[in-house]
This record gives C-alpha cells, structure tokens and sequence, in this order.
C-alpha cells in the first residue's frame, strides 16, 4: 500500500472527514451525518489515529504460518496444531515478555526455515 493511499496525520483524515459530514448536511442527510460519522470525528479529534482498529481476521493463515515457523525454529513444536487455549497462552506469555522472540534477521540465516510469510 502507498502512503498516498493511507491516512499519516489526524488533521488530514478529520478534514476528509469533515468534507464528507458537509457533503452529507448540504444534500439533506444530517441525521446520517450527526451520527456514527460524527462519533467518528470526535473519536478522532480526541485519540487521532492511535486507537484505528487494525482487523487481522482476513490474515490469519499467514499469520498461522509465520508463527508456526518461529515455534518450529525454537523447538517449541508446530504453532499451527496447538489448540486454541495454548496458542492464547503462548502469546500472552510472550506479548508480556521484554525480551524479543527471535534475534534481528535470523530469518535471513534461515531461508529454509521461514516462509516469506513469516517476514513480511
């Protein structure tokens, strides 16, 4: 994605915004527009871009197969066959954790163990 596709900054995403909220009272549809949108630019004004909601549902298989290549690479078994309550609990563990789960560009020294997935 370009970062002429992508939002950077709060103020250029609430003047968009803000030109749709007027769009949308100059045409009639102030209801619409006083609704969610309005909830939308407020959110916005208040946290800026910080609190976006980032849906990785639609990414699950990658990533599945990037972590699985990391916990075969640690020895610690296939990612991708534990069940659910293990995974939640291996994550949790190492989201907690200070330290980093690989060293910077091992996967560059293991071409054969991780996907291009797994660096993406």
């Amino acid at each position: 994605i370009s970062s002429l596709n992508i939002y950077l900054d709060k103020a250029e995403f609430t003047e968009d915004l803000l030109l749709i909220h007027r769009s949308l009272c100059s045409t009639g549809n102030e209801v619409t527009a006083d609704g969610t949108l309005s909830d939308i630019i407020r959110n916005v004004s208040v946290f800026g871009l910080t609190l976006v909601p980032l849906d990785i549902r639609q990414e699950s298989d990658r990533h599945t197969e990037a972590l699985d290549s990391i916990t075969k690479f640690l020895g610690l078994g296939s990612y991708e066959q534990w069940d659910e309550e293990t995974k939640i609990s291996w994550l949790t563990q190492q989201l907690g954790s200070k330290r980093p789960l690989l060293r910077p560009n091992v996967w560059n020294e293991y071409p054969e163990t991780f996907s291009p997935n797994t660096v993406d």
